[in-house]
């Protein structure tokens, strides 16, 4: 850095200094200022059941296959046929 800057900087932090003393401002007064937002999660809701398996498992379709669709397909079995209607309640 060149002197200029450096005086310039050296002068920012004095008078920083300064208004810190005249306000008594903490650091942790200080640090609320310098630290992110934190971020507000929104929990969702579960997802719905789309599938289910003929032992009763369910799945919604999301996320990795459970073990039971990927078995169900590797003997032949197309997901569809698992398939629930909109208007199949699950307990």
């Amino acid at each position: 850095m060149e002197n200029s800057t450096l005086d310039e900087r050296e002068q920012a932090i004095r008078d920083v200094a300064e208004k810190i003393a005249q306000y008594s401002i903490t650091g942790s007064e200080i640090a609320m200022y310098l630290a992110p937002t934190p971020i507000i999660k929104i929990p969702s809701k579960p997802a719905s059941a789309k599938y289910r398996s003929v032992a009763g498992d369910v799945w919604s379709g999301r996320g990795r296959k459970p073990a039971w669709v990927v078995k169900y397909e590797a003997s032949g079995g197309k997901l569809s046929d698992c398939a629930l209607n909109p208007t199949d309640q699950i307990i």
